[in-house]
């Protein structure tokens, strides 16, 4: 069970940090949307600035990384399980490096079912619950490119 009250053997949601930080800047990643009347169109359906997404997202994990601990006043050393953004598996790799949590546990799946988007946050959600132990502390960090939103959130176990 996930909660922000006392219960027995609940996860709790300690903090959730969400802040839009792309006004003005060109988006990582775009995506088409073609109903009936341009479908045959010459736009392409997908576009990624992976050297912006490369630039910007290992620095934007750390900084929802430091308020998150700053907000539930934790420690780096603290924290038993981090779930980082899901970009592929060499993005994920060098976020969990620059995010240095030594002593967390990674859940990661991007690895498993590729990089569905926003989707990755709840099959690495439902890793974490099962893996939580009694007294235990997961992060969950992910950042979304194409307005450049940065968010995340603080798990307890009682």
């Amino acid at each position: 069970m996930l909660t922000t009250a006392d219960a027995a053997d609940a996860v709790r949601l300690r903090a959730v940090h969400t802040r839009l930080v792309g006004r003005g800047r060109e988006p990582g990643a775009v995506l088409e949307w073609f109903g009936p009347v341009d479908r045959d169109s010459d736009r392409a359906p997908a576009a990624e600035d992976y050297k912006a997404i490369e630039q910007y997202v290992p620095g934007m994990a750390a900084e929802v990384l430091d308020t998150l601990l700053g907000e539930v006043g934790w420690e780096r050393d603290q924290v038993d399980h981090l779930l980082p953004p899901q970009l592929s598996g060499r993005m994920t790799e060098r976020i969990v490096r620059r995010l240095d949590l030594p002593g967390a546990a990674e859940i990661s799946c991007v690895d498993e079912t590729g990089n569905n988007g926003n989707g990755l946050s709840f099959f690495q959600l439902e890793q974490a619950l099962e893996r939580l132990g009694p007294g235990e502390r997961a992060l969950g960090i992910a950042i979304e490119s194409s307005k450049w939103i940065k968010s995340g959130f603080a798990l307890e176990r009682d």
